[in-house]
C-alpha cells in the first residue's frame, strides 16, 4: 500500500507539468484574446476516439479578466447538451468574497444553488470561510473554518467545524509555530474526541541557517499509550547552486531497530533557464536505489508533451507509461489539452483510457482600446516547482516597503496571504495543498510579480 500512495503522488506531481491552466484573457503584442469556451471530450476504452462530454462557457468577467460566471452543459440521454452547472464568482477588492455552484432543474427550467461558500475577511486577511450545502431542499450551514493569525499575519490555527443539531462542533484544527526569523517551524493537526483536542499529525521545519532554505521536513504520529510523538517519515531537500529544489529523499522510522530506513527519492531535473524539464523516483528495494518512474517535457513547435515512463526490470529499460500534450496556436493561446493517454506495448501507439480527457479551447479576439494592456510584471525570482520554505528574491527600486504575497487557485480564489517586511524577497513557509496557482506580490497595491506556479 505505501509503495502506491508514493507511486500515485509521483504521477500525480508529474501531471502537475502539463495542467497549466489558461487564463481569461490573453495579450500577446497588441492582441488582447478572451476564453470564451471549453469542449471537454471523453476518451473512448482502446481506441483514439473520443467521445462529447461536457462544454464550458465564460459568460462573464470582470475588468481584471476574473471569471464572474460560468456555465457547464453536459449531454444528456438523447445525446443532445443541456444546461448542468453554473458557477457565480463575486469579489469585494483583490478579495474572494463568495462561490456559488448552481445546478440546472428540468421541470422548473431554472437555476438552484446546491452549494456557497462564503470569504469573511478583515485587513484583507481571511478569518472565516463558511459553506453551505443543500439539505432537505433548502441550503443551510454545513461547516467552517475559522483562521487565526499573530501580529505578523502569520496564520497560527484553522479550526473546521460542523453544524450539528443547530450547533457547531469542532471536528479538527491545525496549529503552526514560527521561528525568530518567521519561517514556519511545527504544524500540528488535532481532533476533536471526547469533547477534548487530541493530537493526531505533527510536521517540524528544519532550516539551513546560511541559506535559510528548508534542509527537512518530520512527520511525527501521536502515540496514546506513550503519550509522546513517534517519528514515521523524514522528507530531506537538496538544492543547486542557484538554490533550486533539486531533489527530496524520503525515509521511514523502524522503530523496532530505531534507524531510519529509505523508502524513495525524487530527483528534479531543468534546463539552462532554470524551468523545469523533468523528474525522476526511485524507490529502495534490496538495499539499492531501483528506477521507478522519470516524467519529461519536450516541444515539437507548437506542441509541448509530457511523458511518464516506468522502469521495465526485466528488459532494463524505460517504457512509456502515460502522456500528456498540449497545443497553443501562433498567438500563443492554448488550443488543446490532451490529458492521461496510456502507451499501448502491442502496437507501439498511445491510446485512450476512460479517463483520458481532451479539451479544446475557444478565445474570441478583443478590442485593444476597450481593455487595459495585460502586462505581466516579473521582478521576482521564483522556483517552479516550488516548495514551502524556499526563498524568493525581488529586485524592486524601494528597497524600504515591505511586500504583500497573495496566492490565488484555479478558480480564482485567494487561498494563501503572507507579508514580508523586507523588500527584497522572502519564502512562502505554509504553501496551500500542491496544485497549480497564481502567484502575486504587490507593493504599495502595485503588483510586482505575477506568475503561475506549481506547488509542491
Amino acid at each position: 500500500m505505501k509503495r502506491q500512495l508514493l507511486r500515485r503522488q509521483y504521477i500525480l506531481s508529474l501531471s502537475f507539468l502539463m495542467m497549466i491552466g489558461c487564463g481569461s484573457l490573453f495579450a500577446q503584442g497588441d492582441q488582447v484574446f478572451k476564453r470564451d469556451s471549453v469542449y471537454v471530450d471523453k476518451g473512448v476504452n482502446n481506441t483514439n476516439d473520443f467521445e462529447n462530454d461536457r462544454r464550458i462557457y465564460f459568460i462573464e468577467e470582470d475588468d481584471q479578466g476574473r471569471v464572474l460566471e460560468k456555465i457547464i452543459h453536459r449531454k444528456n440521454n438523447g445525446g443532445e447538451f443541456e444546461p448542468f452547472r453554473r458557477h457565480l464568482t463575486t469579489y469585494d477588492g483583490p478579495n474572494l468574497t463568495q462561490f456559488v455552484i448552481q445546478a440546472w432543474e428540468l421541470m422548473g427550467e431554472e437555476w438552484i444553488s446546491i452549494r456557497e461558500d462564503n470569504y469573511t475577511f478583515e485587513n484583507n486577511l481571511l478569518v472565516k470561510y463558511l459553506r453551505r450545502t443543500m439539505q432537505e431542499g433548502v441550503l443551510a450551514d454545513y461547516r467552517q473554518w475559522i483562521y487565526t493569525f499573530d501580529e505578523d499575519e502569520n496564520e497560527t490555527e484553522v479550526n473546521l467545524q460542523e453544524m450539528q443539531e443547530g450547533e457547531w462542533v469542532n471536528r479538527s484544527r491545525k496549529q503552526q509555530a514560527y521561528n525568530e526569523e518567521g519561517e514556519l517551524s511545527t504544524q500540528t493537526l488535532q481532533k476533536w474526541a471526547e469533547n477534548a483536542w487530541k493530537n493526531s499529525r505533527q510536521r517540524i521545519w528544519d532550516y539551513d541557517m546560511a541559506s535559510g532554505l528548508t534542509r527537512t521536513v518530520t512527520l511525527s504520529a501521536w502515540d496514546t499509550p506513550t503519550n509522546d510523538w513517534i517519528e514515521v517519515f523524514i522528507q530531506t531537500f537538496s538544492y543547486n547552486a542557484d538554490s533550486q529544489w533539486t531533489g527530496s529523499s524520503y525515509q521511514a522510522w523502524d522503530q523496532d531497530n530505531e534507524v531510519w530506513v529509505n523508502t524513495q527519492r525524487t530527483q528534479y531535473l531543468y534546463d539552462n533557464q532554470r524551468n523545469p524539464i523533468g523528474q525522476i523516483m526511485q524507490l529502495w528495494e534490496n538495499d539499492d536505489w531501483q528506477n521507478n518512474l522519470r516524467g519529461g517535457l519536450t516541444i515539437n513547435g507548437d506542441t509541448q508533451s509530457s511523458v511518464i515512463q516506468q522502469w521495465n526490470a526485466s528488459t532494463d529499460s524505460w517504457s512509456n507509461f502515460l502522456r500528456y500534450q498540449q497545443t497553443r496556436a501562433g498567438n500563443g493561446t492554448t488550443q488543446e489539452k490532451l490529458g492521461m493517454e496510456t502507451w499501448d506495448a502491442s502496437t507501439e501507439s498511445w491510446i485512450n483510457r476512460n479517463f483520458t480527457q481532451r479539451f479544446t479551447y475557444f478565445w474570441s479576439e478583443q478590442v485593444v482600446n476597450a481593455l487595459e494592456k495585460v502586462t505581466l510584471p516579473e521582478n521576482c525570482q521564483v522556483s517552479n516547482p516550488y516548495q514551502g520554505g524556499l526563498p524568493i528574491r525581488c529586485e524592486l527600486a524601494d528597497a524600504s516597503t515591505d511586500l504583500q504575497v497573495e496566492l490565488y487557485d484555479m478558480m480564482g480564489r485567494r487561498v494563501f496571504q503572507q507579508s514580508w517586511a523586507s523588500a527584497q524577497g522572502g519564502s512562502i513557509d505554509s504553501p496551500p495543498l500542491p496544485g497549480l496557482y497564481l502567484l502575486r506580490i504587490t507593493q504599495d497595491q502595485q503588483t510586482q510579480h505575477l506568475q503561475k506556479i506549481v506547488i509542491q
